[in-house]
C-alpha cells in the first residue's frame, strides 16, 4: 500500500463499484479491513472469557478460536513479508 492506509489507486476504475472486485489495491485493503475486524473481535472474545473464568466447553472453544484466528494472522502478515512479489 506503499505507507497509506488507503491506495491512491483504490478508485480508478468506471464505474466505481466494480473498484470493490475488481481493483487489486482495494480489494487487499478490504481484506487487510475484515482481518483488523476479525481479530479485534477476537481479541474481546477471549479477553471476556478469560475474565468469566468460567471453564465449558464454550469457554474452551472460544478460546480454540481465538488461537486459530491469531495463527491465521500470523500466516498471513508473514507470507506477506516474505513471499508477495512488489
Amino acid at each position: 500500500m506503499n505507507g497509506k492506509i488507503l491506495p491512491d489507486t483504490a478508485f480508478e476504475k468506471e464505474p466505481k463499484w466494480k473498484n470493490f472486485t475488481e481493483n487489486r489495491a482495494l480489494v487487499q485493503f478490504n481484506h487487510r479491513m475484515m482481518a483488523y475486524t476479525t481479530e479485534g473481535v477476537s481479541l474481546y472474545m477471549f479477553y471476556n472469557i478469560i475474565k468469566s473464568q468460567m471453564h465449558t466447553p464454550a469457554s474452551f472453544a472460544g478460546v480454540v478460536a481465538f488461537f486459530l484466528i491469531n495463527y491465521q494472522a500470523v500466516s498471513g502478515i508473514l507470507t506477506l513479508l516474505n513471499m508477495v512479489p512488489p
